[in-house]
């Protein structure tokens, strides 16, 4: 963003007076600019940092406004350029309180701060964040509706897959037939994605159908298991319940998971396992 640039630009024009000057006192003003740029980068957040960056140009607008009103008031005795002076460092003051206050509104949730973010400086990942928040807020219709643009603008994203699919097996809008067959679709982009298969199967059970479901489970790969990372305890607990229901033999389905209980990143959770097993009324394994 045009924040961003300036931020950097005045930091390297303060950094540069300093080496010039050789005033203490620009330092101290350049370590109060970078110090918040440097917890949000250190200590590592869901934080989105770049807004601390407009400490650094309103910061840096008024060392260059203290630096012309120092050389330039010694020169020119005049009550009017003092008072001129004053007041415009008043104004500039006031204009820095008022921007810093509202953007610091939004940095008191993860939510807020990414729907601003989207807003203020839209990219695919800020975009992808809001959707998110807005999903695990309940809000889906506005999370279709976003989602849409997601995959129009980043559709190989990083987990975007996952992010529309949500959004559409959570569209209010829509019966499950209809989702069925808006995902079905032939020509649609994610159609040999994991977690396709994994909300028709969801869809087909919720629909008694748990033969379809069994079926659509058994075409995913090992590797394609990988994909479901952190979630898979829960994929997995649902995938048996689907089999289960189909009455079938579900050792192939658990035999797959095999490797993805020895790969998976974060470690496997059994306790998360056995607890989305009880959940779905069957004995834990």
């Amino acid at each position: 963003s045009v924040l961003n640039i300036l931020g950097i630009i005045l930091t390297v024009i303060v950094t540069w007076a300093i080496y010039k000057t050789k005033k203490k006192i620009l330092f101290i003003w350049l370590l109060f600019s970078v110090l918040p740029i440097l917890v949000i980068t250190m200590n590592v957040t869901n934080i989105f940092g770049s807004d601390t960056y407009i400490l650094n140009t309103g910061i840096g607008v008024f060392i260059i406004f203290g630096i012309i009103i120092n050389d330039y008031s010694s020169k020119l005795h005049q009550r009017f350029f003092k008072y001129c002076s004053l007041l415009a460092a008043l104004l500039l003051l006031l204009i820095f309180i008022y921007t810093t206050s509202q953007i610091s509104t939004s940095w008191l949730s993860d939510y807020s701060l990414f729907e601003r973010a989207s807003n203020s400086e839209a990219t695919p990942l800020n975009l992808k964040n809001y959707i998110q928040n807005l999903l695990k807020n309940g809000e889906y219709k506005k999370s279709f509706a976003l989602a849409n643009q997601l995959i129009d603008w980043d559709p190989e994203g990083n987990n975007v897959d996952s992010i529309y699919l949500l959004s559409v097996y959570k569209y209010p809008d829509l019966n499950n037939q209809d989702k069925i067959s808006l995902l079905e679709n032939k020509n649609f982009i994610y159609k040999d994605s994991p977690w396709l298969k994994y909300y028709l199967a969801s869809l087909y059970a919720s629909q008694k159908n748990f033969q379809k479901s069994n079926e659509i489970i058994e075409s995913i790969s090992e590797s394609a298991l990988l994909r479901f990372k952190e979630d898979s305890p829960v994929v997995l607990a649902e995938f048996i319940y689907f089999c289960h229901m189909a009455n079938k033999n579900c050792l192939t389905i658990k035999n797959k998971f095999t490797l993805v209980k020895k790969l998976s990143k974060p470690k496997w959770d059994e306790q998360k396992f056995q607890t989305r097993l009880k959940s779905l009324n069957m004995d834990t394994l």
